[in-house]
């Protein structure tokens, strides 16, 4: 990003979305153990009204180098064919938002993805690729995801993030945003 870009990530954003991280992560119980996909569908929508630098990207848990080559190898003939069914034959691992270089998933924001690998202490992990955002409800509903996320909390987790950006952001604060940027 250079520096005479426009950008939502002032420090004030950056402290409220951190906050309303903080209080997702620790209300809803093992929401990256299932429920990350959802997260991302919930949260994309608010950021997208601020910026169209944002997308979804697959993120993937990978045995060696080859076994890496094999996953993106599924992963672009998804793409290609537009078939979530390419990718019956590995396990998704985890889904997060990139906002103006900004990585982020529920358990926080990260000026990187080596950021994001470090602070959770996980090392053969790699973004696979970009899913549409159009194609969330079917990442959300057609792919095996970690059972121990309980899907009862999913209104809850709308409400709060819904709450948040209309409450906390409200037109006057996104035009400071802006200005403060000018």
């Amino acid at each position: 990003m250079s520096t005479n870009t426009v950008t939502i990530f002032t420090k004030e954003f950056k402290d409220r979305l951190e906050t309303l991280l903080k209080t997702i992560d620790k209300t809803f119980e093992n929401i990256n153990a299932g429920g990350c996909a959802h997260f991302a569908k919930f949260l994309y929508p608010h950021l997208k009204e601020l910026t169209d630098d944002i997308k979804v990207i697959y993120c993937q848990y990978y045995g060696s180098n080859d076994h890496l080559s094999v996953l993106k190898e599924y992963f672009n003939d998804y793409v290609k064919s537009g078939d979530i069914k390419d990718l019956d034959e590995i396990e998704t691992s985890h889904l997060m938002l990139v906002c103006e270089g900004y990585y982020i998933d529920s358990s926080g924001l990260y000026k990187s993805f080596k950021d994001f690998k470090k602070k959770n202490n996980i090392l053969m992990f790699d973004e696979i690729g970009e899913v549409k955002f159009e194609e969330l409800d079917t990442w959300c509903n057609n792919r095996k995801w970690n059972k121990v996320f309980e899907k009862k909390q999913l209104p809850k987790i709308q409400k709060v993030i819904n709450k948040y950006f209309n409450k906390k952001l409200t037109i006057m604060e996104r035009l400071n945003i802006y200005a403060s940027n000018q």
